[in-house]
């Protein structure tokens, strides 16, 4: 089977890549005899490592506070200003999301109710 003149550069650009690919690989695994992926460069966060050690407990104490009050608070008790944006993402990554008025844990399954018994 004749391949067509269209495909082949493609086919070309495929092998190239996968080519470079294997070898990048490889000497990753002759240097450190891992395939893992490397860290991202750069330097680690100023504000939001120490804010997510601090935040659970802020976060329980008051759960009914804004984005804003949390912020406040924050930069009250440990002399740091923290953007919203900041504040939002360190209580993404720990999990916690909004419910109504507070800020709760997400809870794992939710409890099945006997037929004919509303929640």
């Amino acid at each position: 089977m004749l391949l067509s003149a269209s495909i082949l550069p493609q086919i070309k650009i495929h092998a190239f890549f996968f080519r470079n690919l294997y070898k990048v690989e490889l000497k990753q695994w002759r240097e450190t005899a891992t395939l893992e992926a490397k860290p991202i460069p750069g330097r680690p966060s100023r504000k939001l490592g120490p804010l997510q050690v601090d935040l659970n407990q802020m976060l329980a104490a008051d759960p009914d506070a804004t984005l804003e009050q949390h912020c406040q608070t924050w930069e009250h008790l440990h002399g740091i200003k923290v953007s919203i944006s900041t504040m939002s993402r360190a209580i993404k990554r720990l999990g916690w999301t909004r419910k109504k008025r507070r800020w709760e844990l997400p809870s794992g399954t939710k409890p099945h109710a006997a037929p004919g018994e509303s929640r």
